[in-house]
């Protein structure tokens, strides 16, 4: 019988020590996605001597037909599904993200978190004529990245890219960028400021008129930055502010358009993004409504749809 040599043994003990591990991240996703965002891509860009984000941006400007819209977001699918994921909205959320704004057909579109662009041509590429769609962008290198999708996708004149921190930008919303009310909003940036950013949406703020918000549907193990969000619009006094309306499909359907992670039984799917493991705390939803929102008559004008896209697990 032979022996195992001294790196056997380290392999495998090392391979025991890694056990407990592996099984740690797939039963809690979010460290996964921590371990791969915050480890092992860093490495990867190291090596490569640029970032993911440039790479899915050189990859569109080589292979996306220029002027095309659609090409460019089935360009960037193709290489998030195919390469390197993403954390874009992908085609099969983006189909509700359509959904929203060929119904609600916005003159002024808000979304807060960029990151490469993805969401801001898919919504862009529908906006009805006259339109406009302001996104808030806190990282220079990804609204830079998001212009030159714009630019490449022919979309730059219905779009401005907003360089800044949300919470500094929605203040100067009247003054610095001439905006009245807003008809739809995407919340996409940071889930900790998903409540305070809403709270500055609800209020007038320099002559403006910034209310959105309703109901949203949790599951059992909810967000806890949607919680938040849920427990500060189900206080009495919201009611006063807003007032739900059904959606096109006939349903009381909430205002928020809210992304909400499958914990269970749900597969990994490049278009939909990386979905976590089982939980044993229960599932939740990858599933998002659309919903119509507008002021009750006495509190005219009309708002319109606010979306959520929450990664909380």
């Amino acid at each position: 019988m032979l022996e195992p040599t001294p790196m056997l043994l380290a392999a495998f003990s090392l391979g025991l020590a890694l056990l407990p591990l592996l099984f740690f991240l797939r039963r809690w996703g979010w460290l996964l996605i921590g371990w791969n965002e915050c480890i092992l891509q860093p490495i990867h860009n190291l090596l490569m001597g640029d970032s993911k984000e440039q790479r899915i941006l050189r990859h569109v400007l080589q292979h996306a037909v220029a002027g095309d819209p659609q090409s460019v977001l089935e360009t960037i699918d193709a290489y998030c599904s195919q390469k390197e994921w993403a954390m874009n909205v992908g085609d099969k959320k983006g189909q509700f993200l359509d959904a929203v704004v060929q119904e609600q057909q916005p003159s002024v579109l808000l979304e807060l978190g960029a990151y490469c662009g993805y969401s801001t041509v898919r919504m862009a590429r529908l906006l009805p004529p006259g339109a406009r769609l302001l996104t808030i962008e806190i990282n220079p290198d990804y609204a830079a990245i998001t212009q030159r999708m714009l630019d490449f996708a022919g979309l730059q004149d219905r779009v401005t890219v907003v360089l800044g921190a949300s919470q500094d930008i929605i203040p100067q919303l009247k003054k610095k960028y001439d905006v009245d009310t807003l008809d739809v909003v995407f919340l996409d940036h940071w889930k900790d400021r998903y409540l305070p950013d809403t709270l500055l949406l609800e209020e007038p703020v320099s002559g403006a008129t910034h209310t959105h918000g309703a109901s949203i549907q949790t599951p059992p193990r909810e967000g806890r930055r949607v919680g938040e969000l849920q427990r500060h619009l189900k206080r009495p006094f919201v009611p006063r502010w807003f007032a739900q309306t059904p959606c096109s499909s006939g349903q009381n359907s909430p205002a928020f358009c809210v992304l909400r992670q499958e914990a269970r039984g749900v597969p990994r799917d490049p278009q939909v993004g990386w979905v976590p493991p089982p939980s044993p705390l229960g599932p939740a939803s990858l599933r998002m409504r659309p919903g119509t929102l507008q002021r009750p008559p006495q509190l005219l004008p009309p708002l319109g749809s606010f979306m959520v896209n929450s990664w909380d697990i």
